[in-house]
């Protein structure tokens, strides 16, 4: 299957995170094959309930951490939604 062909059935505002998410995968070397490609996709859906902004949320937070998977939210710490911390 071509590359580009795999993103065809993807919400277009979802294609630049999950490209930045496979980019991660590649540099921590550990490319998604197409099927580990579509269970990603299968398990944002899960998780997100379909919500893309939450499923570019999760992906985010997979980039961000490393994580070669996605998983639900994590709650944000209290001094981040406060904003910055008190020393």
């Amino acid at each position: 299957k071509d590359k580009s062909d795999k993103y065809d059935n993807v919400h277009l505002d979802l294609v630049e995170t999950l490209k930045a998410f496979e980019e991660m995968r590649n540099k921590v070397k550990a490319p998604l094959t197409d099927k580990a490609f579509e269970l990603t996709l299968k398990k944002l859906n899960q998780l997100s309930g379909g919500n893309i902004e939450t499923s570019i949320a999760i992906l985010e937070q997979s980039i961000m951490n490393s994580y070669k998977g996605v998983f639900e939210l994590k709650q944000q710490p209290q001094s981040e939604k406060g904003g910055l911390p008190r020393w």
